[in-house]
């Protein structure tokens, strides 16, 4: 199975550098001659040969240009209020593998923790890697923290919004199941570890949001967020 790099560039010839370039290098100490597949963060894999390995970047030569089939089928974003910087970069990991395009962080009443522990940097980098793990040549876009408010204001031209609301009791997703599989354009929202004030709840459903139970117990908002994005992805084959 040949091992996969992120490109910077794909054209007349491929180039990787950086951190990509260290690791195949000088890590896994591959060698000219070795095949290898690129990516760049389009819809294709890009199956090469190493010609040449330097002190700051490796060439290669293309061998064949592939439709990649793990990139998600249909687009998903997650609206994630903050939480704590290690239970956010797992839920960073999970929602890459699932299939998910936008990770959208915003800042609402209830967060525990400050905007500039989420790293957007470091959790790009962490959806980067996801990508290689579960071969998606596009890598989810992690874009935030936004204030509540704008993160509102981004709700619009979806399909369907599903809002896991803590405190709902009666509506189930799969209430909804239908409209969420013949939806292209779908957004969930999680709260924060604190959940969300009844106002922002207010403003959630206002916006054409349809809250959710996931059950009776209170999941931790990193579960939620795996859970309920499992579950569509699934239903949708994404």
């Amino acid at each position: 199975m040949c091992k996969r790099f992120l490109a910077d560039t794909v054209a007349n010839e491929i180039v990787i550098s950086g951190q990509e370039h260290i690791h195949l290098a000088n890590v896994l100490r591959m060698t000219e001659g070795d095949h290898i597949v690129a990516t760049n963060n389009d819809d294709y894999d890009y199956e090469c040969e190493i010609i040449k390995i330097g002190k700051k970047e490796t060439k290669c030569k293309l061998i064949q240009k592939i439709k990649n089939n793990h990139n998600p089928k249909k687009h998903i974003d997650v609206f994630h209020a903050l939480i704590k910087n290690d239970k956010m970069s797992l839920v960073t990991q999970k929602l890459s593998e699932l299939g998910i395009s936008n990770l959208v962080l915003f800042e609402s009443k209830f967060q525990t923790v400050k905007p500039s522990e989420n790293k957007q940097e470091k959790l790009l980098k962490i959806s980067e890697q996801s990508s290689k793990q579960c071969k998606r040549s596009k890598i989810m876009n992690i874009s935030g923290p936004v204030t509540f408010k704008s993160m509102l204001e981004m709700l619009t031209n979806y399909d369907i919004i599903i809002f896991a609301n803590e405190t709902e009791t009666a509506t189930l997703i799969s209430n909804y199941n239908e409209a969420i599989q013949h939806a292209d354009k779908i957004a969930i929202i999680i709260g924060s570890e604190g959940g969300f004030e009844l106002s922002e709840i207010k403003e959630i459903i206002e916006k054409g949001a349809i809250s959710v139970t996931l059950g009776d117990r209170i999941l931790r908002a990193e579960t939620a967020a795996i859970v309920l994005t499992g579950y569509i992805s699934l239903l949708i084959n994404n």
